[in-house]
């Protein structure tokens, strides 16, 4: 990807990874382009930041639904490790504590999702959650 973009001409560039951060700063070409990171709350780059809080998206959304009377609220989330798909509860465990979460949006969003649940004394059902790649 980034060999067609270095054949234009150039100066700045809004980069939206998927989980991970390819280090653009290690090649030459990218040395005096302006980068901005979307979408990622803490990716260990010297480059700016602009995202959302995730955590509070998730949270408002399972909040709504159990404001409309819903108790059996289904979480589905992409979410990848050097793009193999978390499959389990206990790798998602992991790399919820892991030292690289904020690169997971989607931990974030299930986080929020969890509070909420808590909050309306709702157990989490893992029946009710599943996670997925983003295709």
């Amino acid at each position: 990807m980034f060999k067609a973009i270095a054949k234009l001409p150039l100066n700045a560039l809004i980069y939206f990874p998927i989980a991970t951060i390819d280090p653009l700063y290690a090649i030459p070409f990218y040395k005096d382009v302006a980068v901005v990171i979307g979408g990622r709350e803490n990716t260990n780059t010297p480059y700016s930041h602009v995202y959302f809080n995730n955590e509070k998206a998730g949270y408002l959304a399972t909040k709504y639904l159990t404001k409309l009377g819903k108790k059996r609220i289904y979480y589905l989330g992409p979410i990848h490790q050097l793009e193999q798909p978390i499959t389990n509860f206990e790798e998602l465990l992991t790399l919820q504590e892991g030292p690289n979460k904020g690169f997971y949006v989607s931990l974030k969003r299930f986080e929020g999702y969890k509070k909420a649940l808590e909050e309306e004394n709702l157990p989490l059902d893992f029946n009710l959650v599943s996670l997925c790649g983003y295709t």
